[in-house]
């Protein structure tokens, strides 16, 4: 075995030192590695926040994504046919292997067709059990890149991914007072509460882009039916409010964040967090907690870590940046920003977040190095440490 002298060694050490002491007085996270997911020559790969992420108690990561031609065109350069693919990892998120698993939300047909649009939606006819060990839940509704499921609707799978059954509906929910002529546009965001009870954070849009409004509902009988809870924003706020994502605190409180854009003449974007204490019924503001950008921005992501803190990740697409942001008092402060990856072509982020086995954060979204190559998605594999102390908080929940 070559022993390495103890001079070497202790030089190297200080190395180290002095490179970690450099990321914290520098405001960056300690970059274990980027890693792809998943790149293929000819195919666009995107939006991890439209299709969700799973963890299971023994540290399994699964992310989902979209798979399409590339077309290198202006925008979103993919056309159809989309697919539904999923992602897993069984070591932390170092490495990946990608999948299309069977009775999947995308069930195209040759000609390219989307399957879900044409199939009829089913009645679910026994309880699901949501404390099934393997259990994972995906959300559908109506919007871009979703199958054309109005009144929205679930696929469950009891084998972490790997065989799915839907869509069923959300039977009685599109039939609420509060959603009456509403298309319901949800994404995958959901808390388990015990066996037969589970909390969704879903959205639902009178007709056109951009009028969306996020809500919570409950089932309490395992999924055979839905009741609405309550808003999340104002139904009568100007401003889009989509794509929550939330975190049930050690102390019992909901928090979310929720991504908002104005739709008049400032097409800007930022992302908003707020807090209930009555298990969804009534909402409060907490703060501004990031800026996403012109255009379309993008939607947050964010997770409590094992310590209590609050972890927050989004893309700001105006400086081309995957941003994380630390809050140590349930989301009304939030940290400086912390750069987790530069150098991307504007059409990026969608980020998905898990803390894995290690302690170590896995931050996983689409990017390209240029307009003109393709998509892929990326994971990057950082140490939060002690994040929140690289420089002095700063409170933006005033503006």
């Amino acid at each position: 075995m070559l022993k390495i002298p103890k001079s070497l060694f202790l030089f190297f050490s200080i190395l180290s030192f002095l490179f970690i002491t450099s990321c914290i007085q520098n405001n960056e996270p300690i970059i274990i590695e980027h890693l792809v997911v998943h790149q293929e020559d000819g195919y666009f790969m995107g939006w991890p926040a439209n299709n969700g992420v799973w963890m299971w108690e023994d540290g399994e990561i699964m992310v989902g994504f979209t798979r399409g031609p590339f077309m290198g065109k202006e925008g979103h350069d993919v056309e159809p046919p989309y697919q539904s693919w999923l992602a897993r990892s069984k070591d932390g998120g170092h490495t990946w292997k990608s999948f299309i698993p069977e009775g999947f939300v995308n069930a195209y047909d040759p000609a390219g067709l989307s399957g879900d649009s044409m199939l009829a939606m089913k009645e679910l006819t026994e309880p699901l059990d949501f404390k099934n060990v393997n259990f994972a839940l995906r959300m559908v509704g109506n919007g871009y890149l979703q199958p054309d499921v109005s009144e929205g609707g679930f696929y469950y799978s009891y084998d972490r991914g790997g065989s799915w059954d839907g869509p069923f509906s959300l039977k009685g929910l599109s039939q609420t007072v509060e959603l009456e002529g509403m298309d319901l546009t949800p994404r995958t965001d959901y808390i388990v509460e015990s066996a037969d009870s589970a909390l969704l954070f879903l959205s639902a849009r009178n007709k056109g882009f951009g009028s969306d409004k996020s809500f919570v509902a409950r089932t309490t009988d395992g999924g055979l039916t839905f009741k609405f809870i309550g808003w999340i924003a104002d139904p009568k706020d100007p401003y889009r409010a989509v794509m929550p994502s939330t975190v049930r605190t050690s102390s019992g409180k909901l928090i979310t964040a929720l991504r908002r854009k104005n739709i008049g003449i400032d097409p800007y974007c930022w992302i908003e967090v707020f807090a209930s204490d009555d298990n969804g019924v009534n909402w409060k503001f907490l703060s501004r907690a990031g800026e996403t950008g012109w255009a379309n921005g993008n939607p947050p992501a964010m997770i409590q870590l094992s310590d209590g803190r609050l972890l927050l990740a989004y893309g700001n697409r105006e400086h081309r940046l995957v941003i994380a942001r630390f809050s140590s008092d349930e989301g009304g402060i939030w940290g400086p920003e912390i750069m987790l990856r530069e150098g991307i072509d504007q059409d990026f982020g969608y980020p998905r977040l898990v803390q894995n086995l290690e302690g170590n954060i896995v931050s996983i979204y689409y990017c390209a190095e240029s307009p003109t190559s393709e998509k892929y998605i990326e994971a990057t594999i950082w140490n939060p440490g002690n994040a929140d102390k690289w420089g002095k908080p700063i409170d933006i929940s005033s503006k």
